[in-house]
């Protein structure tokens, strides 16, 4: 029975060192308050949480290594075209690196990547209200951040 007890404890502690995220995301939008159609822009902020360099993104067009949670007062909001062509042509042509770069994309342990990136490219955000944003890499979710679209006068 002890020892049942502890491999037992010993599979636990195994399962919960994998599940522990080794990054985390923080984004913030550059400006709260945008005109439509003026493009809405978060700062992402990525920290390495382990002891070891971490490869966390990166490539031809890291932006496209997010899923987005867009919502327009509390809707989801449809993917732009773009967005759509983009993903159609992921699913024909295997991820690849070549031209793009890998370097870049590596974090030291305990420190911070930052990028910006143009969520209106990928979500449909030209109407007037309020959205939340949150961002999605792998399991790893960001918070979530609201910006407001007031109509372009």
């Amino acid at each position: 029975m002890k020892n049942f007890l502890t491999v037992l404890l010993m599979m636990v502690a195994v399962g919960f060192a994998q599940s522990k995220a080794e990054f985390s995301i923080v984004i913030r939008p550059t400006e709260s308050t945008v005109k439509a159609g003026s493009g809405v822009v978060v700062e992402v902020r990525k920290t390495n949480l382990t002891d070891h360099v971490l490869l966390i993104g990166g490539g031809i067009n890291p932006d496209g290594d997010y899923a987005y949670d867009v919502r327009r007062d509390g809707v989801l909001v449809p993917e732009t075209e773009e967005a759509r062509n983009e993903n159609a042509r992921r699913m024909k042509e295997p991820r690849s690196y070549e031209g793009g770069s890998l370097i870049d994309s590596s974090v030291p342990p305990h420190r911070t990547a930052t990028q910006t990136i143009g969520v209106s490219r990928y979500r449909d955000m030209i109407q007037p209200g309020k959205y939340t944003i949150q961002l999605q890499q792998g399991k790893v979710k960001s918070n979530i951040v609201t910006v407001t679209v007031i109509p372009q006068f």
